[in-house]
């Protein structure tokens, strides 16, 4: 049962002889019972895997007769807290977990707090905000917007329209928050080619449910090509610490190519019941700061199969295997930094992929095992363009479904480390949440 803020309101004149304590009573059971035929009045809500697209359109705002109104919305907290010790020195922890939300030092990260609000607005939109509270490496408080976007939910012929701040749908891993994640840490290669807070912008995307017997969704976006952290590869707010060596300009918004564009299909199906496969195609496309006309192109695809026996327990036992292969072609514009440093327009070309398994193996326990690999063509120079790669065991135990610790093991290596070095990292992660937290959207 989702959470729900019941906001009574009342209207008309007592009856006479009626105290106020047994009119408002009375209007409350009388809301109450209207809500509840509401709630019966809708479709019962399909289970959606993790990952899958969710759009239901379920929860609406709605006049209760009367004089009596009820809204209905999702509120809640999520806290991610982690503990690390790690082989490697201060300072290149932060290289090795790269993301936002990774741990950054040895000793305790306070990852994530999250606030989210979500729910239906009337029956043709719902809105979603999540905002987030980080303590970076150096114990300052930092304040962020996630997301904050509309969706529709009546358009005709199986069409959607999203507009807002929002991940990109871009790749499977791309879409989900931090306490969605199944390891403490991001995939190396989505923090490489999609930046630290993922690839994230402001824009509008529209999608097609075909109604075909199996999954089929097309969709298209177009977004600011200049969102700093959320657009790394493309015009981004690092300057010269940016994906490549480079002189940055200042490049404004002139024509349709300065904006980037997004391009994903994903098809799957589901197997009586009890599996779910799906498989996407991801493109991003647009320019980068290195140049008037220099330009990046992201190319991704995913899959993910999930299995569950009819006969199981609150969802467990299961399988979840899940895997993404990316590669960017960056276009770096010749230049002059004026300070005895050139650079010739030149292409180059890196990829990266991992691939993950998770185990729920008895009621509230899940084994995972991830592998990451990143290939980059300054093999031993640039920390986050050269060869790298990760192996990541981790063991969960979901306390309850608002409560998890999650103990991960990450041997790393890239190849800029001296002497060919190896890094050991062990952490400790507990989650809680406040609030029941919806399905994130996406």
């Amino acid at each position: 049962m989702r959470t729900l803020i019941l906001i009574v309101l009342a209207a008309g004149s007592a009856l006479a002889g009626e105290s106020e304590v047994e009119k408002l009573r009375r209007d409350l059971d009388e809301a109450l019972r209207r809500l509840e035929q509401i709630e019966k009045s809708q479709p019962p809500a399909h289970h959606h895997h993790e990952g899958e697209e969710h759009r239901d359109g379920e929860l609406w705002s709605g006049d209760l007769g009367g004089g009596l109104r009820a809204q209905l919305l999702e509120l809640s907290l999520d806290l991610l807290m982690v503990g690390t010790w790690s082989t490697a020195r201060t300072d290149e922890i932060g290289r090795l977990n790269a993301h936002h939300h990774d741990p950054h030092v040895r000793g305790f990260t306070l990852q994530n707090a999250e606030l989210s609000a979500q729910g239906a607005v009337d029956p043709h939109f719902t809105a979603e905000i999540h905002t987030t509270w980080v303590v970076d490496s150096e114990g300052e408080s930092e304040f962020e917007l996630e997301e904050a976007f509309f969706t529709t939910t009546g358009l005709p012929g199986g069409l959607e329209v999203r507009g807002g701040h929002m991940n990109l749908a871009f790749g499977r891993f791309n879409t989900g928050h931090a306490h969605t994640w199944r390891f403490v840490n991001a995939p190396v290669v989505a923090t490489r080619f999609l930046g630290e807070d993922g690839l994230r912008s402001q824009g509008a995307r529209l999608a097609w449910r075909a109604p075909l017997p199996f999954f089929f969704e097309p969709l298209v976006g177009i977004y600011n090509a200049n969102s700093g952290h959320g657009t790394w590869s493309f015009i981004s707010d690092r300057g010269e610490e940016g994906p490549l060596p480079a002189t940055p300009i200042a490049r404004e918004v002139r024509s349709w190519r300065d904006l980037l564009y997004l391009g994903r299909i994903e098809a799957g199906a589901d197997f009586k019941e009890a599996a779910t496969a799906r498989f996407g195609l991801s493109c991003a496309h647009g320019p980068n700061g290195t140049g008037t006309r220099a330009d990046t192109t992201l190319f991704g695809a995913d899959a993910l199969f999930r299995w569950t026996p009819h006969e199981n327990a609150h969802g467990w036992p299961f399988v979840e295997f899940q895997a993404e292969f990316l590669v960017r072609r960056y276009e770096r514009a010749a230049a002059d930094d004026g300070g005895g440093t050139e650079y010739r327009h030149e292409w180059f070309q890196d990829w990266g992929a991992y691939a993950q398994v998770v185990v729920g193996f008895a009621e509230r326990w899940t084994a995972g095992l991830r592998v990451d690999r990143a290939v980059g063509e300054f093999r031993n120079e640039d920390p986050g363009h050269n060869a790298r790669w990760r192996f990541s065991p981790a063991l969960s135990w979901h306390m309850t479904h608002l409560c998890r610790i999650r103990l991960q093991y990450d041997l790393d290596h890239a190849s800029h480390l001296p002497n060919d070095r190896m890094e050991h990292q062990f952490s400790l992660q507990v989650e809680v949440q406040l609030g029941r937290h919806g399905a994130h959207r996406h």
